[in-house]
């Protein structure tokens, strides 16, 4: 797992997202940034390190490089709906 630190220079590089993480940020902000919205679901063992809010298709690519690069799982949230509740 990457050090703090190469989060911090992940953060530094995204153009327009932020990086939530859930010591360092309002409660409201990290849980809306990790709400799952299907009730079968709610209860998950997995909590992410942090989450990303992208604006920017630019956001998203270096996300997905950094998740790649350092072997992380990554979970894609949107604004649709889908299955899984991390829509």
């Amino acid at each position: 797992f990457p050090p703090k630190s190469s989060f911090d220079e992940l953060s530094d590089s995204l153009p327009t997202a932020d990086v939530i993480y859930p010591s360092l940020s309002r409660y409201k902000s990290w849980s809306d940034a990790t709400a799952l919205h299907n009730q079968r679901l709610e209860k998950s063992e997995h909590t992410p390190y942090c989450a990303v809010r992208a604006r920017s298709s630019s956001d998203v690519m270096l996300v997905v490089k950094f998740c790649a690069e350092n072997n992380l799982l990554l979970s894609i949230k949107s604004t649709g709906h889908c299955y899984s509740g991390n829509c």
